[in-house]
Order: C-alpha cells, then structure tokens, then sequence
C-alpha cells in the first residue's frame, strides 16, 4: 500500500512543484481523525518513498480549523464548530478560542 500512496504523493508533489515552481520537500499531510497509529505510520513510510519531508501530521479538521483560523482576522472572542457531513458519518469539531487549550480529543 504505501508503494501506492508514495506514487499519488509524488504526483501531487509533482503538479504543486509546477504550479510554484520550486521544489517541494518539506510537507503537512492532512489524515482523517478515525486513523490509527498503523496508518498515519503507513503515510509517513509512503512520504518517505516519496522523497517528502514530513513536518507534521494533523487531523482533517484540525487542518480546517487551522485554515480558517488564520484567514479571518477576530475582534472579539468567538466560538466556531465545524461540520464535516459524509455520506457515511458526521464529524464534529469545536476548536478553542484563539490562545485556548488545542488539544485533540478523539
């Protein structure tokens, strides 16, 4: 498997190396919640194989929340949730107010 996802990695890296046109090592890789341990160590094989730099790991909706958080710019203390509505689950995220705990549960 991680053969697999290293070639869809260099693919990707590939197409965003020539939309920037500079060479792209290091790399976030966004996993969905629900991996375990085994398949997040699977991603980061793969990435290897791939000629990545892994610098993190982050959850898809620690990724969004991340994302969200800084392109707004916030006057006052505001709570957020975060809906991801698949055809198979619903996932939910209340990220903290900026300078709150973030850590991950779940």
């Amino acid at each position: 498997m991680q053969e697999l996802v290293s070639m869809l990695l260099n693919h990707a890296r590939q197409q965003a190396e020539e939309a920037a046109g500079v060479r792209i090592v290091d790399v976030v890789i966004t996993v969905p919640p629900f991996f375990n341990q085994f398949e997040r160590q699977a991603i980061l094989d793969a990435a290897q194989l791939a000629g990545l730099n892994v610098l993190d790991l982050l959850n898809v909706d620690t990724a969004v929340a991340l994302h969200f958080g800084i392109t707004r710019k916030f006057n006052n203390t505001e709570h957020y949730i975060f809906y991801d509505m698949g055809a198979g689950s619903t996932k939910v995220g209340a990220p903290p107010p900026r300078g709150g705990d973030s850590r991950e549960v779940g």
